[in-house]
């Protein structure tokens, strides 16, 4: 099995440049003479394999079995559900021949992995964020730990394995943490036991055998419903795993540390040894009604971590496997860690509050503040494009709506790439208010500290320029 790995970074479209500019290695042909492994002939066999996949929308990745971020009918989803199905992880741009291929990367970010068995080709492709620099990945690291709990900035370089392995433990934490919601997953085993207290079917041919002439005991097996199960085995071996390697991602948080004592506690017979059989045992999928929803999806997570799908150590069993996260999506929900504290609300469409219903149609904004007259809308935008005239007529709807006299865009940028822009807003001479396009500076660093401290000034300065002028939390009326 010929493998390749490209590496490249988000809402990078339309033809790059021919010349050295690290956006050239979105032209095929120069992404793959990087690679050791890359032969001239592979070209063509390269190409059919991305072409099979791509312009894939993210739910058409998940019906494959690929994890996306947010799930399709999921609580966790984003306020813009409604364009899941039209979001893509990568598509291709060709002038006249094929050798001037070259690859589109939108909001998504993460790694997919494709394989054709049959001319022993398998592609890995990361897409990383656009304000990451080199191998490290501070911001996209910084999104996740934020999003999901734990924290790994400055840990990850990116080698054969790292991202992919990166991306799973957050994976793993956030379904270990929706599956215990129900509890500890449990069903009915075959126990085997041989003492005194019978309660189940003899097992004759263990009692001759060990309780010949007779002992004081009888051996025979007992159904009995118990968290000492395969399952929760394999959970436990995906534990030890992300201890050992991202143990930061576990260890920041009470809630995990409890999670992980009551694993250890209710499966007595787990061993480190014997991960293959644990594996084998846990190839199905989860039968039961009322665990399935939350701990198939954990199981799946857990069988990835444990097979160690990085580079050269995929399993051979799908033709594609990896996971994505919609880059929209991630920034809104961490722009809400942000503007929460300060008092704004994030309508939710998924449990129906918060929206505004307007000819018997609900919306519902990003973000939204109200202090008896002071109405401030706000909303998130991933993109790299300049403000649209979609984007324009949805906040300006949502400022009529609300009587708003504050509304606009939050982007992020390159540190001092743009300054934060005001304007009056005048409609027939009578309605006033403000428009703001506000610039979140993502740093430039050559560390982890240098990185935190950058981001931590930029965060002052979002929530100092979401006040206009007065902390939202104590606007007057």
């Amino acid at each position: 099995m010929v493998e390749i790995t490209i590496r490249l970074r988000d809402n990078r479209h339309g033809e790059p440049d021919r010349g050295g500019g690290g956006d050239s290695d979105r032209r095929l042909i120069n992404a793959l003479r990087k690679q050791p492994a890359f032969r001239e002939e592979y070209f063509e066999g390269i190409l059919e394999l991305l072409r099979r996949y791509e312009n894939k929308t993210m739910e058409e990745w998940q019906t494959i079995g690929l994890f996306v971020y947010p799930e399709r009918n999921s609580a966790f989803s984003s306020n813009e559900d409604s364009a899941f199905g039209d979001l893509t992880f990568f598509s291709l741009g060709q002038n006249m021949d094929s050798r001037s291929t070259w690859i589109n990367t939108h909001n998504c970010m993460g790694v997919i992995r494709m394989m054709d068995k049959v001319a022993g080709l398998a592609i890995q492709l990361e897409i990383g964020s656009r304000f990451d620099g080199g191998q490290n990945q501070y911001f996209l690291n910084y999104l996740l730990s934020r999003v999901f709990g734990g924290n790994l900035v400055g840990e990850i370089e990116i080698g054969s394995d790292s991202f992919w392995d990166m991306l799973l433990a957050f994976a793993f934490r956030h379904r270990l943490r929706e599956a215990c919601k129900v509890g500890l997953f449990k069903e009915f085993r075959r126990v085997q036991y041989n003492d005194l207290r019978f309660r189940g079917k003899m097992d004759l041919d263990t009692h001759l055998r060990f309780n010949i002439p007779f002992r004081g005991k009888l051996a025979y097996d007992a159904h009995e419903i118990t968290f000492d199960n395969p399952l929760n085995h394999l959970i436990r071996h995906a534990f030890e795993r992300i201890a050992r390697k991202w143990r930061a991602v576990l260890s920041d948080s009470k809630e995990i540390t409890d999670l992980r004592h009551q694993f250890d506690q209710n499966t007595p017979t787990w061993h480190h040894g014997g991960v293959l059989d644990c594996m084998r045992k846990n190839i199905r999928s989860v039968k039961q009604p009322y665990f399935r929803h939350y701990y198939d999806p954990l199981r799946k997570v857990s069988l990835a971590i444990l097979r160690r799908l990085g580079a050269g150590l995929y399993g051979r069993t799908e033709e594609a496997e990896g996971i994505i996260f919609d880059g929209s999506w991630l920034w809104e929900n961490y722009l809400w860690t942000l503007l929460k504290p300060i008092g704004f609300q994030h309508p939710d469409n998924k449990k129906e509050k918060g929206g505004w219903k307007v000819l018997n149609k609900t919306f519902y904004p990003d973000f939204v503040y109200t202090s008896g007259k002071m109405r401030v809308v706000l909303d998130a935008k991933y993109k790299r494009e300049d403000r649209g005239i979609d984007d324009i007529r949805q906040v300006l709807a949502y400022m009529f709506m609300s009587d708003g006299r504050h509304g606009g865009l939050i982007k992020p940028v390159e540190a001092s790439e743009c300054l934060n822009k005001s304007e009056e807003i005048q409609c027939n001479g009578e309605w006033r208010g403000r428009w703001h396009d506000l610039f979140f500076s993502i740093p430039r660093a050559s560390n982890p500290t240098e990185f935190l401290i950058g981001m931590s000034k930029a965060e002052v300065d979002l929530k100092n320029a979401a006040a206009f002028g007065e902390s939202p939390a104590s606007a007057k009326s």
